[in-house]
């Protein structure tokens, strides 16, 4: 079997068909593009996109990327400063989740404290009402 390497045009980026090995018909990046891939994304990262996107660069968008239960409309709409990484992941992301931790433990709270007021009579009821407050946790 010949050894085929395909070269992405403009790039240093080599993907290779293994010629021998537990993995040979595979094709895989070689090593020396592994080891120039992030010098080369460090590169051209900042460049604009010239495709017809929204956008001007994926580096930025994934991170704002979300699942099907919130609109894309809603992103977009939310202010610029807002959407700024820290460590990776948008300020509304973080202040988002912190909110729904918040009213969680204020509910699990609450819960807890209306559940230790009203103590069942029967066994039964008194053993899965002990388990009440694990399962919260």
């Amino acid at each position: 079997m010949p050894n085929a390497v395909w070269r992405v045009p403009k790039t240093p980026l080599r993907i290779a068909r293994v010629s021998a090995g537990e993995r040979v018909g595979e094709f895989l990046f070689e090593s020396r593009t592994v080891y120039v891939a992030p010098r080369f994304f460090e590169g051209i990262k900042r460049l604009r996109l010239r495709a017809a996107v929204p956008f001007n660069s994926w580096v930025q968008e994934i991170p704002q990327l979300t699942g099907p239960w919130i609109p894309a409309a809603l992103v977009d709409s939310i202010p610029a400063p807002l959407r700024t990484l820290w460590l990776g992941t948008p300020l509304w992301k973080i202040g988002v989740a912190g909110v729904l931790i918040l009213t969680l433990v204020v509910v699990l709270a609450v819960v807890n404290r209306w559940a230790s007021r009203h103590k069942p009579v029967r066994r039964i009821r008194v053993v899965a009402w002990d388990m009440l407050t694990p399962a919260m946790i």
